[in-house]
């Protein structure tokens, strides 16, 4: 990523994303969640622009989900 790409939690852009997380009840099958990262790119003309110019960003997330017996 560029360094100056910067992803954030908060539309504000404060706090930097770090990861999700919570829990989600397997019997409400009709619970949706959705998360939004923000993103704010602080580029200029000499430092990142030419080497990202016209290139797809990628960004990779991973899930790790866990079955909790209560």
């Amino acid at each position: 990523m560029p360094k100056n790409l910067k992803l954030y939690t908060d539309s504000s852009m404060v706090e930097e994303f770090n990861g999700f997380s919570g829990s989600v009840l397997l019997d409400d099958n009709t619970q949706k969640v959705t998360k939004t990262i923000y993103w704010e790119w602080k580029y200029t003309q000499e430092d990142e622009t030419a080497e990202w110019a016209n290139k797809e960003l990628q960004i990779h997330l991973v899930i790790d989900l866990k079955q909790k017996l209560e």
